[in-house]
């Protein structure tokens, strides 16, 4: 089981707390918004960068980086692959741990 590692800081917002858990939720809901899961990282100290290259978007958090497809339309609703590998970056950066 997946949860949020009682060791981050800063602690996680209520609202952030919530959107990690709709991260981290199975199965994960398909109604999940970009913009929300971007501001939780940039809250737990992480660093979001639109490569400005095509659609990528740079992710920094704890020594941890990673490189992701952004999420299109009008909602910028995640897809399962983006839930992810959002779900992988931050069990590397030490945000989640897998119990």
């Amino acid at each position: 089981m997946i949860s949020i590692s009682d060791s981050v800081r800063p602690s996680p917002t209520t609202k952030h707390r919530k959107i990690i858990e709709k991260l981290i939720s199975r199965p994960a809901p398909k109604t999940i918004p970009w913009d929300p899961v971007a501001a939780a990282i940039k809250k737990l100290g992480g660093v979001v960068v639109d490569t400005k290259s095509g659609s990528g978007i740079m992710l920094a958090l704890k020594g941890c980086k990673a490189r992701l497809h952004k999420p299109h339309g009008r909602d910028k609703v995640l897809h399962d692959y983006q839930v992810k590998d959002i779900v992988d970056f931050l069990l590397d950066a030490g945000i989640l741990e897998d119990r």
